[in-house]
């Protein structure tokens, strides 16, 4: 997730959209549980190709999603939000997701972005995947449903607060 929100902001700071292919997903031969997903998670903050982000996830029962991502160029932090679906089959993570708030305010253009996640760890307060397009791992610690995240992105990373 963190590679995708850096691409959307990088993406967004430009003004311009793209869509990425989603490869197959590979046999699962583990399962695990769609109901250890449900509920709030916090993906801590990451610096990739010079912008900053975090994203909280809250997962609800019905299989709807909603990712609210803070990105911050250095400049300045902006936010947008996507909802959709998801889902657990075996190993897999599977989220269906669109932009429902964009970070300039413009309208969402309905591009539909789908992510595919090995499942690595779950834990009662942590989950850690990786995408398998990109590779790239993830590790979210589980928050209360009105968390929120006190790092000011746009500050130094010696200046910025963890989460307790």
């Amino acid at each position: 997730m963190i590679s995708r929100a850096c691409a959307s902001a990088l993406l967004l700071l430009a003004a311009s959209a793209s869509v990425r292919a989603v490869p197959p997903p590979s046999p699962a031969p583990a399962d695990v549980t769609a109901s250890a997903f449900i509920g709030s998670w916090y993906v801590e903050p990451s610096r990739e190709a010079g912008v900053v982000t975090d994203d909280i996830v809250t997962r609800k029962p019905d299989f709807s999603v909603t990712i609210d991502f803070r990105f911050c160029d250095g400049k300045k932090l902006m936010t947008y939000s996507e909802e959709g679906t998801w889902s657990v089959a075996g190993d897999l993570y599977l989220a269906r997701t669109r932009i429902s708030r964009t970070a300039d305010g413009a309208p969402p253009d309905g591009t539909f972005y789908e992510e595919r996640y090995r499942i690595e760890q779950v834990l009662p307060d942590r989950l850690i995947y990786r995408d398998i397009a990109s590779g790239d791992r993830s590790e979210a610690k589980r928050v209360p449903l009105d968390f929120k995240p006190v790092a000011d992105l746009c500050a130094s990373s010696d200046d910025r607060n963890k989460l307790p």
